[in-house]
């Protein structure tokens, strides 16, 4: 009885639209690209879509590695015996993305972050002389902080 109810009132209201394959618009939205800015210490910006696979950047006391998967990876190098950590201000880096990006990135310290779409993220490019491990995000991020 209810089906036949629904059939009546289809037919005779013609305001009521039948869904059919042709009038539906599809809401997809496409998955956020894996890539994303670095503006490096010195003001340097790398795109990181176009950086190839493997060492893309060298900073005092860190070399910064793209994986093949992707990844932002900083390494921290090790001292010389001649060398006495840097004592100064340090070096940050910036890794922003646009709309429609998402990056991850792995600190030397072995924190990892997943960066989301429209987010910027200011860090030490390495952490030996500092006390504290000091971050600024802008946006959206889920951290995995390593221990000490």
């Amino acid at each position: 009885m209810l089906a036949q109810g629904c059939f009546y009132y289809r037919q005779h209201n013609p305001e009521v639209k039948q869904v059919t394959a042709s009038n539906i618009v599809p809401n997809d939205v496409a998955p956020a690209k894996n890539t994303a800015t670095l503006t490096l210490a010195d003001g340097k910006k790398i795109t990181l879509a176009d950086a190839p696979i493997g060492l893309i950047a060298e900073q005092r006391n860190v070399s910064i590695f793209k994986t093949a998967d992707g990844k932002l990876i900083y390494k921290s190098k090790p001292l010389k015996a001649s060398e006495t950590p840097f004592l100064g201000n340090p070096e940050l880096n910036i890794i922003s993305t646009a709309r429609g990006q998402q990056y991850q990135v792995i600190l030397p310290d072995g924190s990892k972050i997943w960066l989301n779409a429209a987010s910027s993220f200011t860090f030490p490019a390495t952490f030996v002389s500092l006390k504290q491990r000091r971050v600024e995000l802008t946006g959206e991020a889920y951290f995995e902080v390593a221990r000490r």
